[in-house]
């Protein structure tokens, strides 16, 4: 299990969140959901140690995350997909996808998950030695995400997947999240602006708002809940 605990951080001076709980099962896919500044990507950088909290602590299987560098975050699977893809430009999507797997020592396996991947976007395909920076971008999503999946994630973080993507391609994009929720055994964790998709696509659902938690549940009981469809989905 992936667990926040009583988490707060903030930038310099300003706190962002405030006793913040969160939990993540293998196998389960959990929805963030909140108006933007609520602090949801602050919560992601903290998970995956990029921020440092200032209480509380990040847990993986019991472990105390709080010593653990970002990059040996990743090497013990917890992955992010960033808002904004953040791909390599310069380089191939090939090499962006190679640079997922950095970390990893399983050369055999590793060409295994390319060939996943590949399998998953089969649009990728065709521009696999282009630039990542000269993608759509939908296709750049989808770079994205496949890069996330070459370091094998136990969590993967999905941070805005929709954002800037065209409605066609976020179809796309969740056809490959279903293929992944049934294929491979991990934890998903997803920020989404589009809070119906996000709590389509989840088990269960967290409500964020100025930095604390102010609701949870089953994504049934979210979407049948007046407060949030009055709130993130225009339903009075």
């Amino acid at each position: 299990m992936l667990e926040v605990k009583n988490l707060e951080t903030g930038y310099g001076d300003v706190q962002v969140l405030w006793d913040v709980n969160l939990e993540v099962h293998k196998g389960e896919t959990v929805a963030l959901i909140g108006p933007n500044g609520a602090g949801k990507t602050t919560l992601l950088n903290t998970i995956c140690g990029l921020l440092e909290p200032r209480a509380g602590a990040v847990l993986l299987e019991g472990e105390d995350l709080s010593s653990v560098p970002g990059h040996d975050r990743t090497r013990r699977g917890v992955v992010q997909i960033p808002e904004g893809r953040k791909l390599f430009s310069g380089m191939t999507v090939t090499d962006n996808l190679s640079m997922g797997a950095y970390c990893r020592r399983d050369k055999n396996e590793v060409r295994g998950d390319m060939a996943w991947a590949f399998e998953l976007f089969p649009e990728l395909v065709p521009l696999k030695d282009r630039p990542a920076g000269s993608l759509s971008g939908g296709q750049q999503q989808m770079c994205a995400i496949a890069r996330g999946l070459m370091a094998r994630p136990r969590y993967l973080l999905i941070d805005e997947m929709s954002l800037g993507v065209a409605p066609v391609i976020v179809d796309r994009l969740i056809v490959a999240i279903r293929d992944i929720q049934a294929k491979a055994d991990m934890g998903l964790l997803i920020v989404e602006q589009d809070v119906g998709l996000a709590l389509e696509l989840a088990d269960r659902g967290y409500v964020l708002e100025t930095g604390r938690m102010v609701g949870s549940g089953r994504s049934a009981e979210l979407l049948d809940d007046p407060r949030i469809t009055e709130a993130y989905l225009g339903v009075a």
